[in-house]
């Protein structure tokens, strides 16, 4: 705790000067470095640095004192400028470690596989060894950023002071001791987390869980959550004296991912019961809150005073966002009615309609297949749209698309990766864009602003709708499996007609079909349009495009999988596939495996039950086909997707 708050006003920094291009640089991680070395030893560098150190004191593994290890990769600070300490805000000094005392958290490759508990940080370049030490410092892989110099007791590592910014070696503002005593205290939590999870027994283990789930190290209570989640009902009593505990933090996030995971369908009627509470709760503090609450509004003049007294009703709308979520993704149908009144009171309020919240609502009804309570239900308040700059398209044309296409947003299929814009007012933007694109204004520019206000919603839109085109010639290059003509002809339009963007984007989206059904899955189709000048007279211009063709290499099966467990025989589940290993994978086939199989009496979703796992290395996919709905892997509650993502 002491290193974390040593590094509390630096981390500020990193916050205030953030920018859209900046990027994050590695700094050393005490914790995080202290829990996934293998290896942690006090050393010395001896007479000079060239990457051999003596061992004087062993914090952590099995290496012992009195032994020399090699870890080439620290040789690099062999020079006293590599060495040089920074300071804030002057720079680099005059003054230097010296590699007389180090400190080396490692991670030892032999010893492990994989890494599971890896920072969400960017890894900002590759390892420059293939020494089986490596970085334990999930932010940076290299060595440097999981080592630190003590000199006259202070510890000095590698941090970003600010973004953008480079890593330079810094004073962290500890001693050895603070050091030594926080790798102690992780690493006894570390031991006893172990010993928790080898007990073969779930209620025992389960209970065991507890104190792990509540620690301060976000690694401890991942790892805990996780193991919950695998004792299944066995870990609800667990869960459930966490989940009804108050106040509301953000860890009753995990609490409730856990919770539905562990429970399914059983945790349905309390997770509702939590929700309606919650409901209860917000029903009581919006009315006090200001549009622009997130960012503090209404809570004192200095912003960081201020969004320092929201954080907890903060936290409770994060954990609001969680259970929505974890509601869905056990399709509970016991949780409609209080999913839909928490729905239909977020976009009643002006100072809470434009978040995340009642559109989740809206997923997870329409996900589970909910329509709207009696057909009346209001999808917004009430909204005004103004139009400028438009010059083509009338207001009252624009004004009248709008409310067609927010009408249609609810009649939308339920494929959420597919459907475009996040809500009925960003659906309704990007079909206007695209009707206006249909009428060959190919290059037209929104400005489109929505704010709430005590009326309801209020959209300005400014318009620059750009020239009509007419289509010109259009080049295609790179074509090897389709003719040049059969994909012309994929285009229902001819040279002269107006531009239709809307059906140009689909004529692209058509041919990467036809190229994945074929199974050139690493197919890219890029598109220049090129405006050419037509004779004085002409009411349009005249658009030619230039279409690129990478075809890539074609898939083959490399495996075929079902998941889950089912009265039908193997045999009959193998005999119903299109589709063999080592054969070319055709998307078609795989369509047809699946209607198949469901006439074997499955009721297989193809977006849903159906994984395809590209292998790019060796041009080949696994296909896996989950037969058991009540436990999919990787559900949408801990993703914030209403849809299983299946990781490449």
């Amino acid at each position: 705790m002491r290193i974390f708050c040593a590094l509390t006003s630096l981390l500020v920094l990193l916050l205030i000067c953030t920018s859209a291009s900046a990027a994050i640089q590695p700094s050393f991680l005490s914790e995080e470095s202290s829990w996934r070395a293998t290896d942690i030893v006090l050393v010395t560098a001896e007479k000079q640095i060239d990457g051999n150190f003596r061992i004087l004191e062993v914090w952590k593994g099995h290496l012992r004192v009195g032994q020399r290890i090699t870890v080439r990769e620290l040789a690099d600070f062999k020079t006293r400028e590599a060495r040089l300490i920074e300071k804030w805000p002057e720079g680099k000094t005059s003054e230097y470690v010296t590699g007389e005392k180090m400190i080396l958290f490692l991670r030892d490759a032999n010893k492990v596989s994989g890494d599971p508990d890896r920072h969400p940080g960017q890894i900002i370049e590759p390892p420059k060894t293939n020494s089986h030490w490596k970085s334990a410092n999930p932010m940076g892989q290299e060595l440097k950023y999981s080592t630190v110099w003590i000199e006259n007791g202070k510890v000095y590592g590698f941090v970003q002071l600010i973004n953008p910014g480079p890593s330079v070696l810094y004073d962290l503002g500890i001693t050895e001791a603070d050091l030594k005593e926080e790798v102690s205290r992780v690493s006894r939590t570390e031991e006893c987390l172990d010993a928790a999870l080898a007990i073969t027994d779930p209620d025992t283990r389960a209970q065991c869980l507890e104190p792990f789930a509540r620690d301060v190290i976000f690694l401890a209570r991942d790892r805990s959550f996780a193991a919950l989640t695998e004792c299944g009902e066995a870990a609800l009593p667990v869960l459930r004296r966490m989940l009804n505990e108050q106040p509301t933090t953000e860890l009753h996030g995990q609490v409730i991912e856990a919770f539905a995971s562990a429970g399914r369908k059983a945790a349905g009627p309390e997770l509702t019961a939590w929700l309606e509470r919650e409901l209860e709760f917000w029903k009581q503090t919006a009315p006090g809150l200001h549009v622009g609450w997130w960012n503090g509004a209404g809570f004192g003049s200095v912003q960081y005073d201020a969004i320092k007294a929201i954080g907890p009703i903060r936290s409770r709308w994060t954990v609001l966002l969680h259970a929505v979520y974890a509601l869905g993704s056990i399709r509970y149908d016991g949780a409609e009615r209080v999913l839909i009144e928490l729905s239909d009171y977020w976009r009643s309020m002006p100072q809470l309609y434009n978040d995340q919240v009642s559109e989740a609502c809206d997923d997870v009804l329409r996900y589970r297949g909910s329509t709207r309570k009696d057909g009346k239900r209001p999808r917004l308040p009430k909204y005004e749209v103004s139009f400028s700059g438009n010059k083509v398209f009338s207001s009252a044309l624009l004004t009248e698309k709008i409310s067609e296409y927010v009408s249609a947003y609810d009649e939308l299929e339920r494929d959420y990766e597919e459907r475009p814009g996040d809500n009925s007012l960003s659906y309704a933007r990007d079909r206007l864009r695209e009707f206006i694109s249909s009428q060959g204004y190919l290059d037209v520019n929104f400005d489109w602003e929505t704010r709430a206000t005590t009326a309801g919603e209020m959209i300005c839109v400014k318009i620059d709708e750009g020239k009509q085109y007419r289509l010109g010639t259009i080049r295609i290059k790179g074509a090897k499996v389709f003719l040049k003509t059969e994909i012309r002809n994929m285009l229902n339009l001819r040279e002269g007609d107006i531009a239709d963007g809307a059906a140009i984007d689909k004529w692209r989206d058509d041919l990467q079909k036809a190229y994945s059904d074929l199974g050139y899955l690493d197919f890219y189709v890029g598109e220049e349009h090129e405006p050419r000048k037509t004779p004085t007279g002409e009411m349009t211009d005249v658009v030619d495009f230039n279409i690129t063709i990478s075809e890539g290499t074609r898939y083959r099966v490399a495996s075929i999988a079902f998941e889950g467990k089912t009265e039908i025989k193997k045999a009959q589940l193998s005999a119903a596939m299109r589709l063999r290993e080592g054969a070319i994978f055709l998307q078609k086939r795989l369509d047809d495996s699946i209607r198949e199989l469901n006439k074997l009496g499955l009721a297989l979703e193809q977006d849903m039950d159906v994984g395809v796992f590209p292998e790019p290395r060796s041009e080949s996919v696994r296909i896996v086909i989950v037969l058991n709905k009540a436990r999919r892997p990787e559900d949408s509650f801990n993703r914030f997707v209403m849809k299983r993502r299946w990781y490449l």
